[in-house]
């Protein structure tokens, strides 16, 4: 019985120094390369959406917009 409390008591401090840790020194952030590719993503997703617009209103109206 004391060897589990024993381990319980340690599990929760390092539990504890971790949390603690984290709190004071991670960089939870994402770095500005992960943010400029999610911004590349999202324009040329956009883009696309676009040229499929412009290819769909040519071939279904020769440049006149499908209503």
């Amino acid at each position: 019985m004391r060897l589990t409390l024993t381990m319980i008591v340690d599990f929760m401090g390092c539990w504890l120094i971790e949390v603690i840790c984290k709190y004071l020194l991670a960089d939870l952030e994402p770095k500005a390369m992960v943010t400029r590719g999610r911004e590349r993503r999202h324009r040329r997703r956009m883009e696309e959406v676009e040229n499929r617009k412009q290819s769909e209103t040519v071939v279904n109206g020769h440049g006149k917009h499908k209503e």
